[in-house]
Protein backbone atom coordinates (compact mmCIF):
# COMPACT_ATOMS: atom_id res chain seq x y z
CA UNK A 1 0.00 0.00 0.00
CA UNK A 2 1.17 3.48 -0.95
CA UNK A 3 1.84 6.16 1.59
CA UNK A 4 0.34 9.60 1.62
CA UNK A 5 4.14 10.62 0.62
CA UNK A 6 3.83 8.35 -2.50
CA UNK A 7 0.16 9.17 -3.35
CA UNK A 8 1.30 13.61 -3.14
CA UNK A 9 4.13 12.78 -5.65
CA UNK A 10 2.21 10.68 -8.26
CA UNK A 11 -0.27 13.15 -7.77
CA UNK A 12 2.16 15.90 -8.98
CA UNK A 13 3.40 13.61 -11.72
CA UNK A 14 -0.24 12.74 -13.08
CA UNK A 15 -2.98 15.03 -11.54
CA UNK A 16 -3.95 16.89 -14.84
CA UNK A 17 -5.61 19.42 -12.34
CA UNK A 18 -3.05 22.10 -11.39
CA UNK A 19 -4.83 23.18 -8.20
CA UNK A 20 -4.58 19.10 -6.81
CA UNK A 21 -1.31 19.37 -7.78
CA UNK A 22 0.04 22.78 -6.30
CA UNK A 23 -2.54 21.39 -3.13
CA UNK A 24 -0.08 18.54 -2.60
CA UNK A 25 2.93 20.11 -3.13
CA UNK A 26 2.24 22.15 -0.11
CA UNK A 27 1.11 19.44 1.53
CA UNK A 28 4.89 17.57 1.18
CA UNK A 29 6.15 21.39 1.76
CA UNK A 30 4.50 21.94 5.02
CA UNK A 31 4.34 18.72 6.44
CA UNK A 32 7.54 16.36 5.20
CA UNK A 33 9.63 19.13 4.59
CA UNK A 34 9.16 22.27 7.52
CA UNK A 35 7.24 20.15 9.77
CA UNK A 36 4.39 22.18 9.78
CA UNK A 37 1.21 20.80 10.69
CA UNK A 38 -1.72 22.64 8.87
CA UNK A 39 -5.53 22.91 9.67
CA UNK A 40 -7.54 22.50 6.71
CA UNK A 41 -8.63 25.77 6.79
CA UNK A 42 -4.86 26.63 7.09
CA UNK A 43 -4.00 25.03 4.23
CA UNK A 44 -7.04 26.11 2.09
CA UNK A 45 -5.64 29.77 2.81
CA UNK A 46 -1.93 28.76 2.03
CA UNK A 47 -3.44 27.36 -1.51
CA UNK A 48 -5.82 29.91 -2.09
CA UNK A 49 -8.73 28.13 -2.48
CA UNK A 50 -12.01 26.86 -0.44
CA UNK A 51 -12.43 24.68 2.26
CA UNK A 52 -14.54 22.31 -0.09
CA UNK A 53 -11.54 21.78 -2.46
CA UNK A 54 -9.33 20.65 0.27
CA UNK A 55 -12.36 18.14 1.01
CA UNK A 56 -12.48 16.73 -2.68
CA UNK A 57 -8.65 16.63 -2.38
CA UNK A 58 -8.34 14.41 0.30
CA UNK A 59 -11.44 12.01 -1.39
CA UNK A 60 -9.45 12.12 -4.72
CA UNK A 61 -6.16 10.01 -3.02
CA UNK A 62 -8.34 7.57 -0.97
CA UNK A 63 -9.44 9.45 1.95
CA UNK A 64 -13.04 10.21 3.59
CA UNK A 65 -12.06 13.78 3.97
CA UNK A 66 -9.34 16.09 5.05
CA UNK A 67 -9.72 15.00 8.79
CA UNK A 68 -8.50 10.87 7.58
CA UNK A 69 -5.66 12.52 5.66
CA UNK A 70 -4.23 14.67 8.49
CA UNK A 71 -4.41 11.98 10.98
CA UNK A 72 -1.90 10.10 8.39
CA UNK A 73 0.00 12.25 7.23
CA UNK A 74 0.89 13.23 11.11
CA UNK A 75 1.40 9.87 12.00
CA UNK A 76 3.53 9.17 9.13
CA UNK A 77 5.58 12.47 9.97
CA UNK A 78 6.09 11.08 13.33
CA UNK A 79 7.30 7.80 11.50
CA UNK A 80 10.03 9.83 9.75
CA UNK A 81 11.22 11.82 11.94
CA UNK A 82 15.05 10.39 13.98
CA UNK A 83 13.16 9.68 17.33
CA UNK A 84 16.13 10.83 19.65
CA UNK A 85 15.23 7.87 21.99
CA UNK A 86 16.41 5.70 20.02
CA UNK A 87 19.92 7.19 20.18
CA UNK A 88 19.36 5.49 23.85
CA UNK A 89 19.80 1.95 22.50
CA UNK A 90 23.13 0.42 23.74
CA UNK A 91 25.66 -0.17 20.64
CA UNK A 92 25.82 -3.66 21.75
CA UNK A 93 21.98 -3.92 21.24
CA UNK A 94 22.45 -2.27 17.78
CA UNK A 95 25.33 -4.87 16.53
CA UNK A 96 23.45 -7.78 18.13
CA UNK A 97 20.75 -7.33 15.93
CA UNK A 98 22.40 -6.81 12.84
CA UNK A 99 24.56 -10.24 13.76
CA UNK A 100 21.28 -12.09 14.47
CA UNK A 101 19.85 -10.44 11.24
CA UNK A 102 23.15 -11.41 9.05
CA UNK A 103 22.80 -14.66 10.68
CA UNK A 104 18.82 -15.16 9.78
CA UNK A 105 20.08 -14.37 6.22
CA UNK A 106 23.54 -16.09 5.57
CA UNK A 107 21.78 -18.17 2.88
CA UNK A 108 21.06 -15.21 0.83
CA UNK A 109 24.14 -13.18 1.77
CA UNK A 110 26.47 -16.59 0.41
CA UNK A 111 24.18 -16.46 -2.96
CA UNK A 112 24.90 -12.82 -3.38
CA UNK A 113 28.51 -13.77 -2.87
CA UNK A 114 28.55 -16.48 -5.71
CA UNK A 115 27.03 -14.09 -8.25
CA UNK A 116 29.39 -11.71 -7.18
CA UNK A 117 32.43 -13.97 -7.38
CA UNK A 118 30.75 -15.54 -11.07
CA UNK A 119 30.46 -11.53 -12.27
CA UNK A 120 33.34 -9.07 -12.99
CA UNK A 121 30.70 -6.73 -14.31
CA UNK A 122 28.36 -5.16 -10.98
CA UNK A 123 26.12 -2.31 -11.39
CA UNK A 124 24.84 -1.19 -8.41
CA UNK A 125 21.21 0.40 -8.45
CA UNK A 126 20.65 3.07 -5.19
CA UNK A 127 18.77 5.10 -3.89
CA UNK A 128 19.28 8.51 -2.08
CA UNK A 129 19.58 6.63 0.75
CA UNK A 130 21.68 3.94 0.77
CA UNK A 131 24.34 6.00 -0.84
CA UNK A 132 26.87 5.98 1.89
CA UNK A 133 26.61 1.94 1.92
CA UNK A 134 26.50 1.72 -1.97
CA UNK A 135 29.29 3.81 -2.41
CA UNK A 136 31.20 1.48 0.56
CA UNK A 137 30.04 -1.69 -1.15
CA UNK A 138 31.65 0.23 -4.37
CA UNK A 139 35.36 0.74 -3.32
CA UNK A 140 34.91 -2.87 -1.46
CA UNK A 141 34.24 -4.63 -5.18
CA UNK A 142 36.98 -2.06 -6.76
CA UNK A 143 39.46 -3.67 -4.30
CA UNK A 144 38.55 -7.10 -5.23
CA UNK A 145 39.62 -6.11 -9.32
CA UNK A 146 36.08 -6.43 -9.61
CA UNK A 147 34.55 -3.20 -11.75
CA UNK A 148 31.11 -2.15 -10.37
CA UNK A 149 29.17 0.72 -11.54
CA UNK A 150 27.12 2.94 -9.67
CA UNK A 151 23.50 3.76 -11.15
CA UNK A 152 21.27 6.17 -9.00
CA UNK A 153 17.99 8.60 -9.89
CA UNK A 154 20.48 11.19 -11.99
CA UNK A 155 21.46 8.81 -14.02
CA UNK A 156 19.13 9.33 -16.90
CA UNK A 157 20.45 7.19 -20.07
CA UNK A 158 21.79 3.82 -18.84
CA UNK A 159 18.64 2.50 -20.94
CA UNK A 160 20.05 3.41 -23.88
CA UNK A 161 23.41 1.95 -23.21
CA UNK A 162 24.80 -1.60 -22.98
CA UNK A 163 25.59 -1.12 -19.14
CA UNK A 164 23.00 -3.29 -18.22
CA UNK A 165 23.37 -6.68 -20.02
CA UNK A 166 23.30 -10.55 -20.22
CA UNK A 167 26.82 -10.39 -18.91
CA UNK A 168 26.27 -8.38 -16.17
CA UNK A 169 25.03 -8.72 -12.37
CA UNK A 170 22.77 -6.16 -11.14
CA UNK A 171 22.13 -5.32 -7.40
CA UNK A 172 19.58 -2.82 -6.17
CA UNK A 173 20.12 -1.49 -2.87
CA UNK A 174 16.62 0.46 -2.24
CA UNK A 175 14.78 2.26 0.28
CA UNK A 176 13.59 5.27 1.47
CA UNK A 177 11.56 7.86 -1.07
CA UNK A 178 11.52 9.77 -4.40
CA UNK A 179 12.38 6.54 -6.07
CA UNK A 180 9.94 6.61 -8.79
CA UNK A 181 12.38 7.20 -11.77
CA UNK A 182 15.07 4.42 -10.55
CA UNK A 183 12.09 1.71 -9.99
CA UNK A 184 10.78 2.77 -13.54
CA UNK A 185 14.10 2.44 -15.25
CA UNK A 186 14.77 -1.24 -13.67
CA UNK A 187 11.64 -2.36 -14.37
CA UNK A 188 12.15 -1.60 -18.11
CA UNK A 189 15.71 -3.63 -18.22
CA UNK A 190 14.98 -6.86 -15.21
CA UNK A 191 14.93 -9.26 -18.59
CA UNK A 192 18.78 -8.86 -19.11
CA UNK A 193 21.41 -10.31 -16.50
CA UNK A 194 21.37 -11.55 -12.92
CA UNK A 195 19.37 -9.31 -11.01
CA UNK A 196 19.67 -9.35 -6.82
CA UNK A 197 17.96 -7.08 -4.79
CA UNK A 198 18.26 -5.72 -1.06
CA UNK A 199 15.15 -3.41 -0.59
CA UNK A 200 12.79 -2.46 2.18
CA UNK A 201 9.10 -4.66 1.51
CA UNK A 202 7.65 -1.50 0.56
CA UNK A 203 9.85 -0.46 -2.46
CA UNK A 204 10.34 -4.10 -3.56
CA UNK A 205 6.73 -4.53 -4.07
CA UNK A 206 7.17 -1.91 -6.77
CA UNK A 207 9.67 -4.13 -8.96
CA UNK A 208 7.65 -5.63 -11.53
CA UNK A 209 10.17 -8.98 -12.12
CA UNK A 210 9.37 -11.57 -10.22
CA UNK A 211 12.38 -13.24 -8.46
CA UNK A 212 13.65 -15.07 -5.27
CA UNK A 213 16.89 -12.98 -5.48
CA UNK A 214 15.51 -10.50 -2.61
CA UNK A 215 17.27 -9.52 1.05
CA UNK A 216 14.62 -7.59 2.88
CA UNK A 217 16.24 -4.52 5.43
CA UNK A 218 14.22 -5.41 8.86
CA UNK A 219 15.93 -6.07 11.79
CA UNK A 220 15.59 -6.70 15.31
CA UNK A 221 15.67 -3.02 16.61
CA UNK A 222 13.23 -0.52 17.84
CA UNK A 223 13.11 1.39 14.51
CA UNK A 224 14.97 0.32 10.82
CA UNK A 225 16.56 3.67 10.89
CA UNK A 226 18.71 4.93 8.11
CA UNK A 227 21.49 5.02 10.12
CA UNK A 228 20.74 1.32 11.62
CA UNK A 229 20.55 0.46 8.00
CA UNK A 230 23.75 2.03 6.66
CA UNK A 231 25.44 0.18 9.50
CA UNK A 232 23.75 -3.21 9.04
CA UNK A 233 24.33 -2.73 5.14
CA UNK A 234 28.40 -1.87 5.46
CA UNK A 235 28.33 -4.98 7.93
CA UNK A 236 27.09 -7.29 5.52
CA UNK A 237 28.98 -5.76 2.69
CA UNK A 238 32.29 -6.45 4.62
CA UNK A 239 31.37 -10.15 5.39
CA UNK A 240 30.70 -10.85 1.62
CA UNK A 241 34.20 -9.14 1.08
CA UNK A 242 35.85 -11.38 3.12
CA UNK A 243 34.39 -14.38 0.73
CA UNK A 244 35.23 -12.80 -2.66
Amino acid sequence: MASVYEKLENLIRFQKSATFAIIAQKIIQHFFEEKELLSQDELAKECFVSVSTISKFSQSIGYSGYKELYFELKREMELARFDNDSLSIQHIDIFEAVKNYIHLSKDKINFLTKLINQHSEINIFRSGQMSIAADYFCELLINRKKRPVIIDQSFQCFIETDIVSDNTLNIVILCGRDNFSLVQNINRVTDKGKWFFISSERQFDKIEAPTKNYLPLSFDIKKSEFHFRTLALQMIFFNIYQNI
